[in-house]
């Protein structure tokens, strides 16, 4: 049995031309959403940078515990090692409990100013906009949307910045260890950013046409029990079966291609990480055994160069979810720019309660020029 092709119709506001991903004026305005709650934020940041200063402070500990006092042989040293480093996990995991508790704080309170901004504009705009605009679309962006946004800030923000911290502070401890091995390392970097500028625009695609796909599916749900009677009514159930099972099947091949993508991008950059651990193991290895390095700085260097590498695969899904909050961002203020055909005169005066009846004469009527609604309707609506 054959299918027939499938048609998207799209209103006027998903075919404007979508911004630039990750540019400077997206990033600007998702910023601005956190200035009412500026004390908090920047204490995060602050947790946020003293974790990234753990992390590989604990690496370093654990390689300056074996290449120390039990190099040696020494008891008493290695006890005071280990009280040390216990110390420092305890100062690690009070400070990641903190970092946790102020991000989620801080989404949760964007979530309630955003969703109250988006229900304030569309309250205020004119019945011509919910023309073009269906019930399900602005659902969207009030829901998967600002939840995108959210987790960008509280989750893809700060986790990004702590494994970001990370990698540069092993990185400059990994200098100061081994300026030879670190130069090894750094052969890393163009590849890596080789890598994400590759899956960058393809990424940031995938992720637009699958919100859009949803916004899609939740429209079309919203009409079809809004306006069920009506389908019931003129015997259309088999076609709003038919039609909501194709936006259901493309809703799920964008989220396909999505995570091919992902499928693709994370794997290729953890490899990366690995090939380059390996590669470090051959000239470390080499130095040890012709003499030139002794094994423990290299067992020292190896555990720094963990903390260097862990965080890539991190990154990755951490910039997968700052290119789905950056989509769904586009989206809703995309909708909170979008201007009122009309406003009120600025004398206007405010109304008092009226009393009396309603009487239209001869009144033709249309939401856009040249399509009407109403053609020469006169009709009297008495009190009451």
């Amino acid at each position: 049995m054959s299918r027939r092709p499938f048609r998207i119709i799209r209103s006027r506001e998903s075919r404007e031309p979508p911004r630039l991903p990750m540019n400077a004026a997206m990033l600007r305005r998702v910023w601005h959403l956190t200035l009412p709650y500026a004390r908090r934020r920047n204490l995060l940041f602050a947790l946020t940078f003293l974790r990234a200063l753990q992390l590989p402070l604990l690496a370093w500990s654990v390689g300056k515990i074996l290449s120390g006092p039990i190099a040696r042989h020494d008891a008493r040293g290695t006890l005071w090692g280990v009280a040390g480093f216990a110390a420092l996990l305890l100062f690690t995991e009070v400070t990641f409990a903190a970092r946790i508790r102020y991000a989620l704080e801080l989404g949760e309170d964007i979530v309630q100013d955003l969703r109250g901004k988006v229900h304030q504009h569309v309250l205020s705009m004119p019945m011509s906009f919910f023309q073009h605009m269906p019930l399900g679309r602005l659902l969207s962006r009030a829901t998967s949307d600002v939840e995108a946004i959210r987790l960008g800030i509280q989750d893809a923000v700060f986790v990004g910045v702590v494994q970001l911290g990370s990698m540069v502070a092993a990185a400059i401890l990994m200098l100061w260890q081994d300026p030879l091995l670190f130069a090894v390392v750094s052969v890393l970097v163009p590849v890596l950013w080789l890598l994400i500028r590759h899956f960058h625009g393809r990424l940031f695609a995938a992720h637009t046409a699958m919100h859009e796909s949803f916004s899609r599916v939740t429209a079309t749900l919203a009409e079809t029990v809004g306006g069920v009677r009506a389908i019931q009514g003129f015997g259309r159930e088999k076609a709003a079966e038919d039609a909501f099972r194709e936006l259901i099947h493309d809703h799920a091949r964008f989220n396909v291609q999505v995570t091919e993508q992902n499928a693709v991008f994370a794997p290729v950059a953890e490899l990366n990480g690995q090939l380059f651990l390996a590669l470090l193991v051959v000239v470390g290895g080499y130095r040890v055994l012709t003499g030139h390095s002794d094994i423990g700085p290299l067992v020292h260097f190896f555990f720094l160069a963990g903390i260097f590498f862990n965080p890539i695969p991190v990154l990755a899904n951490q910039y997968n979810q700052a290119l789905s909050a950056m989509a769904g961002a586009e989206r809703v203020f995309r909708l909170l720019d979008t201007p009122r055909d009309w406003d009120d005169a600025a004398n206007a005066a405010s109304l008092n309660v009226l009393a009396g009846k309603v009487e239209l004469r001869d009144v033709t009527f249309g939401y856009v020029p040249g399509v009407l609604v109403l053609t020469d309707i006169s009709f009297v609506a008495n009190a009451g």
